[in-house]
């Protein structure tokens, strides 16, 4: 027992400590903002400001660290010194730090959330991709600064998502189960989120959308083949899917409540424009929230809340993100945004030409794509609906995507069943309805169109369910609040696997192995000192390994490296 919980507090501490850095950062350009504006903004975004701090820090610091990559390696000491000295703006406030004594809400976000979801260490894995490219990405951006042409090292190098800065960051000697902890705090940030909403604010929207979202994840225990309906559950380490799906979700609802409430502070502004770019950032496929960040620019635009020249000004620092991003995409890729085709406009005597377009039919392909049954006009849908969900050769992927689409369905009509029961309907003016419905809709149709797998329907998924709390109005019985966070408990302790915590009884030390010091694969030496695995297709962490065809030369005489095919 004692080498359980002294694992346990190791684990805790090790957490603990990535997440105050975080929240401190975030707190760092709050009260910069707050200093240079001349105000004190009690909420951030109608809540409770240190629970966005984690996250804000997370876009900040990755932001910082691809801006810092153009010119230096990621493990560089210089690096974790500027990381160090954005925290300084906190001396401008210690006295408003919150050091308090330890009240029930402190208690709940800052050890309990953290304690449940820490137990997941015990038997977390990497994730299949993790040995396929990410590690080895994340070690190319430790070891060089900006390589010019790195998909011609390997392509999934073109899709490099902010995930890859932020994990650079995080290799410690000891173990890369902090590469975990990134995920598990945008988590944190969720269920802080709810917890905030439900028991912290009386009768506000995102109040009932975070009720209902309760009840949709502990439906998610449920179902066809044993449960999952489209909520969010701990991936395997190194991918970004729930983190993206929890962000589109909150920035969705916050966007929609800023519209109904016919305002939105500048500060507010600055924040959802700031995490709207972080959610394309962190995943390409979540581009589609732009379409709402639009709208709601065109609304304050149309009431004359804001003009263009103040919207211009407030985001100035989340558009000077966007250009260095745009910089940092078209000189690895050649491409304004890899894979699309269409933007790789260029004269790079390292870019091979047509070879995005059979990329982007790759990638289409793997997600079960809609779009090549679309242009292919011997397809259908009847074809793509077949193949998706009855098709015999992915027979298990076909399964499991019909139990959680079926489970999805049961679960919305157990919530609105739900809705009906416990709750006194609002009836919401007719345009809101239509922005709802639309944006939804057109959420399923670019995910059928480009990749409607389950895990990249998360985000859409809870957002659906979300948005009906928008069309409550108060609750029909008054319903004990010890109840209710016993029911919110139960929930957060079923999103860890059952197995994890028979796991962590049973363990005194890391399940996660260490593919920097364990042999993950047998080498075969290629041209050049290259080398590739003799098989299972996974370069793990080695910057000499490539999974690419064609022989790879990488020009090391220029300050830029630079990638080109032989």
């Amino acid at each position: 027992m004692l080498e359980v919980t002294s694992h346990f507090l190791s684990l805790f501490a090790k957490y603990f400590f990535i997440y105050i850095y975080f929240l401190l950062v975030g707190r760092s350009l709050s009260l910069s903002l707050n200093y240079i504006t001349k105000t004190k903004e009690e909420y951030i975004l109608s809540t409770k400001p240190t629970i966005f701090y984690p996250i804000i820090g997370l876009a900040i610091v990755g932001n910082l660290l691809i801006l810092l990559n153009f010119f230096l390696p990621l493990k560089s000491l210089f690096v974790y010194v500027i990381l160090a000295i954005v925290l300084i703006p906190n001396l401008l406030d210690i006295k408003r730090f919150d050091i308090k004594r330890l009240n029930l809400d402190r208690i709940f976000i800052y050890l309990i959330i953290p304690t449940i979801l820490i137990l997941s260490s015990s038997d977390i894995s990497f994730h299949f991709d993790a040995g396929y490219y990410h590690l080895n990405h994340q070690n190319w951006l430790r070891e060089s600064n900006l390589v010019v042409g790195m998909v011609n090292i390997f392509w999934p190098f073109g899709i490099s998502s902010i995930y890859e800065y932020l994990s650079s960051i995080l290799w410690f000697n000891d173990s890369l189960i902090y590469l975990h902890f990134l995920s598990l705090i945008f988590i944190h940030f969720l269920l802080s989120f709810m917890y905030f909403h439900i028991f912290g604010k009386k009768n506000s929207f995102l109040k009932y959308s975070m009720i209902l979202v309760m009840v949709f994840a502990f439906l998610d225990n449920f179902g066809v083949n044993g449960g999952r309906n489209g909520f969010i559950y701990i991936q395997g380490i190194t991918k970004q899917d729930t983190s993206v799906a929890i962000l589109f979700m909150i920035i969705t609802l916050l966007i929609f409540n800023c519209i109904l409430e016919k305002k939105v502070s500048k500060a507010d502004f600055f924040y959802i424009g700031l995490l709207t770019f972080f959610i394309y950032e962190i995943k390409i496929s979540g581009v589609v929230i732009f379409i709402l960040y639009f709208y709601m620019i065109y609304y304050l635009l149309n009431r004359k809340i804001y003009n263009f020249k103040e919207m211009i000004k407030t985001n100035s620092l989340v558009i000077f993100f966007g250009l260095v991003w745009i910089v940092k995409s078209y000189i690895t890729s050649g491409c304004l945004v890899f894979p699309v085709s269409i933007t790789c406009i260029n004269k790079f005597d390292w870019y091979i030409h047509e070879s995005t377009k059979e990329i982007q039919t790759y990638t289409a392909n793997t997600s079960f794509a809609f779009m090549e049954y679309f242009v292919n006009p011997d397809l259908g849908f009847n074809d793509w609906f077949n193949n998706f969900f009855k098709g015999e050769n992915i027979s298990t992927f076909s399964e499991f995507y019909s139990a959680v689409y079926l489970n999805y369905l049961l679960s919305l009509g157990s919530v609105i069943i739900f809705v009906l029961i416990f709750f006194k309907i609002r009836k919401q003016n007719f345009s809101f309805v239509k922005i709802v419905i639309s944006f939804i809709l057109i959420n399923y149709l670019y995910l059928l169109f480009f990749g409607p797998i389950p895990r990249y329907s998360m985000g859409i998924s809870i957002t659906s369910i979300a948005v009906l709390g928008f069309f409550i109005e108060k609750e029909k019985f008054n319903i004990n609040n010890k109840l209710k966070l016993s029911f919110f408990i139960l929930t957060i302790l079923l999103i860890p696997r059952f197995n994890s915590y028979t796991t962590f009884i049973n363990i005194d030390n890391l399940y996660l192995v260490d593919p920097r010091v364990e042999v993950m694969y047998e080498e075969i030496i290629i041209e050049d000192n290259w080398v590739t695995p003799s098989s299972g297709g996974r370069c793990w962490v080695n910057i000499d390994c490539t999974l690419n065809e064609d022989p790879v030369f990488v020009n090391t005489t220029n300050f830029f490296k630079v990638a080109r095919e032989k």
